[in-house]
């Protein structure tokens, strides 16, 4: 079953409390158990950019995804031994 649930981001990467590295972003969209790896994408950029990858929430209180925003299109520049 494929699902859409719009919402807005509640916290931008370095807003997130505790998160030293600035990787984490929030969102208030509602998600279902077994959810982590959806994608959280801009629908004002019709979908077309990826802001990030949703890992864990809170039952109609808040929800976390690991920002893309500093990603790399070239892992092999930060991943030790590839």
């Amino acid at each position: 079953m494929k699902r859409l649930t719009p919402g807005v981001l509640t916290e931008g990467p370095g807003e997130v409390a505790d998160d030293a590295r600035h990787w984490i972003i929030s969102h208030d969209a509602s998600t279902l158990g077994g959810g982590s790896g959806s994608l959280v994408v801009d629908l004002e950029a019709e979908g077309e950019k990826v802001l990030g990858l949703h890992f864990a929430g809170v039952p109609d209180r808040l929800n976390w995804a690991h920002a893309l925003e500093g990603a790399t299109p070239e892992p092999t520049a930060v991943t030790p031994g590839w």
